[in-house]
Order: C-alpha cells, then structure tokens, then sequence
C-alpha cells in the first residue's frame, strides 16, 4: 500500500483490494509457475480487478494521421529469408511506466532507440522518456495527451 500510494476508504474497501491482490497474486504464481517466456510481477494494479485495469490500455486512433503515413523504409522483399523467430531480450531494458500520462508513443520510441543501441554497441543506455513528451510537441506528439509512434520515430 505503501509503495504505491494506496489509500482505501472505510467501507470495506480495504478488505475488498486485499481479496483481489490475492486473486491476482494466485493468477501471477499459476502463471510463473509454467513454462512461459515471461514472468508476471505485482506492481501497482495488482489490487485491481481486470475491468479496473483496462481503464488504462488502449489508445485512440487518429485515421487522418493514420492514413498519411505510409512507410516501405522497412518493409522485407519478398525473396527475403526470415527467420522463424528472434530473441531480443537480451537487448531491451527494463519496464517503464507510464502513470496515466498518455505517452506511449514516447515510451515506444525510447525502447526501440535503447535496444538498436544495446545491439549495435552492446551497452544498455537508458534514455529519457520525460525529455520526448516534454520538448516533442510537432503535428503528431502531444505530450501527455496521447497520439502516435510514427511522429517521433525520427527524433
């Protein structure tokens, strides 16, 4: 409660969070304990219920924006032999949050520019994600209001 800030009000509240942090906590351990490529964690929406949670997903869509931008930079030929799969885990870093500032497009754009520089040079750096959704504020950034990747991938 603590470390996330949490406070309840004293209707039950209290009691309720607790019983769901426990259902999300028995749902994290059925989880880890198979054999996944991932592992779950508990972090600041583990007293909330998936409705509650899904408040914070998603994005919204832009078709003007959407349809302009067409991009073939990297787009595969079709005599191309691709692999069936790669693993970058090596190469990303850690998880960032975003709180409920809308700037995935800033947290996107960060990770795809730390992980070509962890596979390029090898070493990690970790970049500002607050520097993009301060000082990026063209055509298709926002700030904390949301939009799009594609304005920021050339920054």
């Amino acid at each position: 409660m603590v470390k996330h800030q949490k406070v309840y009000n004293g209707l039950g509240e209290k009691e309720q969070r607790f019983q769901i942090f426990m259902d999300n906590v028995k749902f994290i351990d059925d989880h880890n304990d198979q054999n996944h490529t991932y592992k779950l964690g508990l972090n600041q929406f583990a007293d909330m219920t998936n409705e509650e949670h899904s408040m914070y997903l998603g994005t919204r869509s832009n078709d003007d924006i959407k349809n302009k931008i067409i991009s073939q930079q990297y787009a595969y030929n079709s005599g191309d032999i691709l692999s069936e799969s790669v693993d970058w885990r090596w190469a990303v870093g850690p998880i960032k949050n975003q709180g409920n500032c809308g700037s995935c497009w800033a947290f996107s754009a960060i990770a795809a520019a730390e992980a070509i520089n962890k596979i390029v040079t090898g070493s990690f750096v970790n970049l500002s994600v607050q520097e993009l959704v301060d000082c990026d504020r063209t055509n298709f950034n926002k700030g904390c209001s949301g939009e799009k990747y594609q304005g920021s991938e050339h920054q």
